[in-house]
């Protein structure tokens, strides 16, 4: 992360990773029961300064994270989420449907009412509840897969933007707001190996000169062999930032900077999630699903 001097703070390189050294300091204490399971009471409870004026944000919020709280087994490193106010770019595996509005809704929660902007597809705007939270959370709709059912597409030119999602996503970090993005690029229910992956977080990082925060989506129980099927329980671990060594400056055609920084910010998920990812594997689906 660069600060207003231009330089990179002091960092410790840990398995050629740079890893923050510093304590964090947070507005309060990590939220009730933040370490492991989120409580009922938590979320209903937890002040949302970061919402302030902005009711109908606060209460869906609430309400969607109420009714998915159940599916989350458990969490660690929420105090990244809580205490880090710099922008970043979130980067996650991705699996099943749920799970994307599960950790929005959660981020939002950590994040006192701070709401992160997530990249999602537009299908996700047409579901009358979650679409309408979106909107409040100012997510960023990419318009690429087509509706199921296809008449839905006729829809579709209501959610096109004439800005294009990525450079939304680098205007919000330059105002100081964090996004949110799944680099594999679509759902991905192979239990045991991740896909190839998009580089559009990394280009970003290294276009904002922004650090990159990793989680890990777990679902424990699901064999290796298996196949992660939709509402399966899921645990969540946030990684510490990870840190560009420089910005692109410009050089946006810098193939071998984005290359290297995605492989990068792919292997630290991989760890969290505890699955394989091998960069010569297809990006759209494994050979075996």
């Amino acid at each position: 992360m660069v600060d207003a001097a231009g330089a990179f703070p002091e960092q410790v390189v840990m398995r050629g990773v740079r890893k923050i050294e510093w304590p964090l300091a947070g507005s309060r204490p990590i939220p009730e029961d933040a370490g492991t399971r989120l409580a009922f009471r938590a979320i209903w409870r937890t002040p949302l300064p970061g919402a302030r004026g902005k009711f109908q944000f606060r209460f869906f919020n609430r309400v969607v994270l109420s009714l998915l709280r159940g599916k989350l087994l458990n969490m660690r490193g929420a105090g990244i989420i809580h205490d880090y106010h710099k922008p970043y770019v979130l980067v996650a595996n991705h699996s099943l449907r749920y799970e994307a509005v599960l950790l929005l809704t959660l981020v939002n929660h950590l994040r006192e009412g701070h709401p992160i902007h997530f990249l999602a597809d537009w299908n996700y705007r047409l579901w009358p509840l979650i679409g309408h939270l979106m909107v409040l959370a100012e997510s960023i709709t990419v318009v690429r897969k087509p509706a199921k059912p296809a008449f839905l597409n006729v829809f579709k030119p209501l959610f096109t933007d004439d800005i294009a999602p990525l450079e939304k996503a680098r205007l919000y970090l330059e105002q100081g707001e964090p996004v949110g993005i799944f680099p594999e690029g679509t759902r991905n229910p192979n239990p045991s190996r991740m896909l190839l992956g998009d580089r559009g977080a990394a280009w970003l990082s290294l276009q904002a000169g922004v650090p990159v925060l990793p989680v890990g989506i777990r679902f424990p129980g699901v064999p290796p062999s298996g196949h992660i099927v939709e509402w399966t329980p899921l645990e969540i671990e946030f990684g510490n930032p990870l840190f560009p060594s420089a910005r692109l400056e410009g050089r946006a055609s810098d193939l071998d900077a984005v290359k290297e920084w995605h492989e990068t910010i792919m292997m630290e998920i991989s760890r969290l999630c505890r699955k394989e990812w091998n960069p010569k594997l297809r990006r759209k689906k494994h050979e075996s699903d």
